[in-house]
């Protein structure tokens, strides 16, 4: 990580965070041996000792979060480019990228040597400048927009000459047209998890919908080619055809339909039987007068989800019910049955182009035909279900039906915001460190035929990564995402995407994927934890000791740091004072 200083006219990197000093230590024997007395009846749970120790204040921060107190000065991932898909394949790193990559990436392709300095040497600020002004906002938004007006503002900090000014703007002009249309740009937030779900959904879906298109289009016009066949071979067709060509010029001087009632003429070998024409007449139809639903996406939610774009994007939907999962299913089934009438008149109308239709075989399967016999590329154009549950709920009252839904073998995709620090087998009022913390991933493991992975808004790529192999797959997928948002305390507001990387950081919160349809041992993915060789991930700090050195040692950043950051468990922390 770094910071950025705003105070000059370029934004460099780099921390002005002072270095923090170690106190010097009291060299009294007895004072020394009653100190450690108290602290260790403290961490035993001696409630007696902990009154005598002072509980850290509001600004303390772990030594290794330090530097980044000062959160307008931090740069991260978010905001990030959302890029428009097109071939229904692309990859996480395909899909969204940090603004700070996406502008160099951006200059370098129509600067890539030496030109455009001056914008080169001011990308971070437009980035500070987006990022502030995208800092409360909900939602993706058009990326030309917050770029001019970071374009504007820059233009008016600088106060170039002319001719310097006019250059600046015609690179500036060239930046913007690198932006691919439909591209959006977005901030971290609550629902930052959502937009990017929602992002990787219409990544797949609508490409494949393009593919159902065409599909339904060669359908048809197979049928309709073997209807004309038949009809070809019909008296109401060849008859007055027939008479006509036989008369020549003078036909109009003559009753064809009369006429032909006199004449032989050839018929086909073979009549197709009523049963097969009503079959292909009825398959025709349901083709022709299909529809395709505008919605993709259906939010089923206990009634907290409360947003303008739930409403404003004609693509999703959202459903209120206090039990998500169970209405999920039941949401999936309406729209898979729906689904089913088109599934199967596809089929039917290939199998009778090809002449392979066979009525006491694919009658019955037809008739009895529904999701369970459904392709994996069908399965995959069922709108996407999302339960956003509870991690309380689901660890209490909800747990039954989460767990015939994750045993069901529907592609419904749940999604439980967790916070590490809580546990949510634990009652309201109860401590979360006096009982082992109820692990919702492990039980979601314990059904072994989901699909189950843990990970955070705070790295994108990896909760891209795991919502498109989720959509991918056939089978009940369950995401527990961590956004690192924090109930408003009087502590140090750092930024939540720090907080959702110290619990990363602090093994509360270990990223893992298992995939089941993977036969063999990457069926386990533990891919974006930092450090996994070691207990604990280990950074270098800084410090003045008590004889005023720079020293720098290598220090663990562990749970302990994470649960510095959660103000309902500072009542677990005391102060050491010096000795």
């Amino acid at each position: 990580m770094t910071t950025e200083n705003t105070t000059d006219d370029h934004i460099t990197e780099g921390t002005t965070a002072q270095l923090p000093v170690l106190p010097n230590s009291v060299k009294d024997a007895k004072a020394s041996r009653e100190l450690l007395f108290t602290l260790r009846h403290f961490h035993l749970g001696d409630p007696g000792a902990g009154t005598k120790l002072e509980v850290p204040n509001t600004e303390l921060l772990p030594a290794l979060l330090n530097p980044y107190r000062d959160t307008s000065r931090l740069r991260y991932d978010y905001p990030l480019v959302l890029l428009p898909a097109t071939d229904g394949h692309r990859k996480a790193t395909e899909l969204a990228i940090p603004l700070t990559e996406w502008l160099q990436d951006a200059v370098l392709a129509f600067a890539p040597n030496d030109g455009a300095r001056i914008l080169k040497d001011h990308l971070p600020w437009l980035e500070h400048h987006i990022r502030t002004t995208l800092d409360q906002t909900d939602g993706p938004v058009d990326a030309i927009s917050p770029l001019q007006e970071a374009q504007v503002a820059l233009q008016v900090h600088l106060q170039l000459p002319d001719v310097e000014k006019n250059r600046l703007d015609k690179d500036l002009q060239a930046l913007q047209q690198q932006i691919p249309t439909g591209t959006t740009i977005l901030a971290y937030g609550r629902y930052a998890a959502l937009h990017l779900l929602k992002h990787a959904i219409h990544s797949r879906v609508l490409p494949r919908r393009q593919r159902l298109t065409k599909l339904i289009s060669n359908c048809v016009r197979g049928l309709k080619e073997l209807l004309e066949v038949e009809w070809a071979k019909s008296t109401e067709s060849v008859e007055p055809a027939q008479a006509r060509d036989s008369v020549g010029p003078g036909a109009h001087l003559f009753d064809l339909a009369k006429l032909s009632e006199t004449m032989d003429y050839a018929r086909g070998t073979y009549v197709m039987p009523e049963e097969r024409r009503t079959r292909i007449e009825s398959t025709l139809q349901t083709l022709e007068h299909w529809a395709m639903d505008p919605i993709i996406i259906h939010f089923i939610h206990g009634g907290a989800l409360n947003c303008e774009w739930l409403t404003d994007d004609p693509s999703l939907t959202s459903h209120i019910d206090q039990d998500p999962c169970a209405r999920a299913t039941g949401i999936f089934d309406q729209q898979a049955a729906h689904l089913a009438q088109l599934f199967a008149a596809i089929r039917i109308a290939q199998l009778e182009i090809n002449g392979i239709y066979d009525p006491p075989i694919h009658d019955p399967w037809f008739a009895n035909f529904n999701w369970e016999g459904f392709t994996q590329e069908e399965l995959l154009l069922v709108p996407s279900v999302i339960a956003i549950e509870a991690a309380d709920r689901i660890a209490g009252v909800g747990l039954a039906t989460f767990s015939k839904l994750l045993n069901s073998g529907r592609p419904v995709q749940i999604l439980i915001r967790v916070q590490p620090s809580n546990n949510p087998g634990a009652a309201h009022e109860e401590d979360p460190m006096h009982s082992y913390r109820t692990e919702l991933g492990f039980i979601g493991l314990a059904h072994r035929q989901a699909l189950v992975a843990q990970t955070s808004s705070a790295r994108h790529q990896h909760l891209l990564e795991s919502a498109l192999v989720g959509l991918d797959a056939t089978r009940t997928c369950l995401h527990l995402v961590n956004t690192g948002l924090r109930p408003g305390t009087e502590l140090v507001p750092l930024n939540s995407w720090l907080v959702a990387g110290a619990a990363l950081e602090g093994r509360a919160h270990p990223f893992f994927r298992v995939n089941p349809q993977v036969t063999d041992i990457t069926r386990f993915d533990f891919s974006g934890n930092p450090q996994p060789e070691q207990d604990w991930p280990v950074h270098p700090f800084n410090y003045i000791d008590e004889n005023g050195h720079n020293v720098t040692i290598d220090l663990a950043f562990t749970f302990a740091d994470y649960a510095l950051l959660i103000d309902r468990l500072r009542e677990q922390f005391r102060l050491i004072p010096p000795g």
